[in-house]
């Protein structure tokens, strides 16, 4: 009776350290250009089992299976850098390393007020799996000399 009251205190220990470093590593954040990069590639849809314990802890693995590592998503970013400085459109800029890949493309430049924006299709995966395809803006402002993601805010701020 003692023993399996101790292996029970070892497995609730267990539990807890296991829901504990998947909180964990939901809270680091790592500050990219594009949002794109920093969300899964899949995302899991809600299933029968919504609200359980076993649900949470799969879609904790989906996410942490499809989210791209931080070279991955600095390559993507230096893509979308390489893009947004060439002047022609159409190229292709694409990067690639054992598991994932990305393209990066720009479709259209236009000029809003005294700055130039350009939109580019981007698409980043698995190399034997599921992608994703998104399209982003960005705009180059003279007064910070750099290039700054468009969001649904980006008008309000400027």
């Amino acid at each position: 009776m003692i023993l399996m009251g101790s292996i029970f205190i070892v497995y609730i220990k267990n539990l807890f350290l296991i829901i504990f470093l998947i909180f964990l590593s939901n809270c680091s954040s790592n500050k990219q250009f594009s949002y794109f990069a920093d969300e899964p590639i899949y995302k899991n849809p809600d299933g029968e089992f919504e609200g359980f314990v076993i649900d949470y802890l799969y879609d904790n693995l989906v996410v942490y299976s499809y989210t791209l590592p931080i070279e991955e998503k600095k390559l993507h970013n230096k893509a979308i850098f390489s893009a947004l400085s060439d002047e022609n459109h159409g190229k292709i800029y694409e990067w690639q390393t054992n598991k994932y890949f990305g393209r990066v493309k720009v479709l259209i430049s236009i000029y809003e007020g005294e700055n130039i924006c350009r939109s580019w299709m981007e698409e980043i995966g698995l190399i034997r799996g599921r992608n994703k395809l998104g399209i982003s803006k960005a705009c180059f402002n003279p007064k910070r000399g750099g290039w700054e993601y468009v969001d649904y805010l980006y008008h309000l701020k400027t």
